[in-house]
């Protein structure tokens, strides 16, 4: 930061857009119990060279205004419910002994352009429905051309119909991270 303070991890961009956190956290406080998240998400899976599908590779991520009071409630819950958070190499093991299974929580259309192999989608988030209005942005395209978004009112009934009560591993193309060591005294 400019005034010479530090931010830690959970205080950065990664932690605050992370889909797969926030969905995390809602599942926790709806009662599942068998979840678990992917340290730094897919561009971990792809930095371990682990496989992926899908038709495309994704774009850079735009930059994208959020609430900052929003964050440090999900991290603090999350970091009190005791959630696992797993490094790529340890989150494929899961997966390939049957053990666990990887829940993209991400849009449609990126999981469509690519994904962990083998995961299921579960979209945290939808398009919001406007029915033929315009929209000037929303919850996660305030100020840019990309669709608005809204947190999916299905999510939960979703997420229980498609993996039931098998250990999960949530992921997305933003990964976030649950650690808050100090990176750089740069911020």
């Amino acid at each position: 930061k400019r005034d010479g303070s530090s931010l830690v991890d959970s205080q950065r961009a990664f932690g605050l857009e992370s889909l797969s956190l926030r969905a995390a956290s809602d599942l926790i406080e709806a009662g599942f119990k068998n979840v678990m998240h992917l340290e730094g998400g897919f561009p971990a899976w792809i930095s371990e060279g682990l496989p992926t599908e899908g038709s495309s590779v994704k774009a850079p991520l735009k930059e994208k205004v959020v609430d900052p009071n929003a964050w440090p409630n999900v991290h603090a819950s999350l970091v009190a419910a005791g959630i696992d958070s797993l490094d790529a190499a340890d989150a494929s093991k899961l997966v390939d002994s049957g053990k666990a299974v990887i829940v993209d929580v991400g849009a449609v259309k990126r999981y469509e352009d690519e994904h962990v192999k083998g995961s299921i989608n579960v979209p945290f988030l939808r398009k919001i429905e406007t029915k033929g209005l315009k929209v000037a942005g929303g919850v996660s395209s305030l100020g840019s051309s990309d669709d608005a978004l809204e947190r999916n009112p299905d999510f939960l009934e979703t997420f229980k119909k498609s993996v039931g009560d098998k250990k999960v591993i949530i992921t997305c193309m933003g990964g976030g991270t649950l650690r808050t060591e100090v990176v750089s005294k740069r911020g």
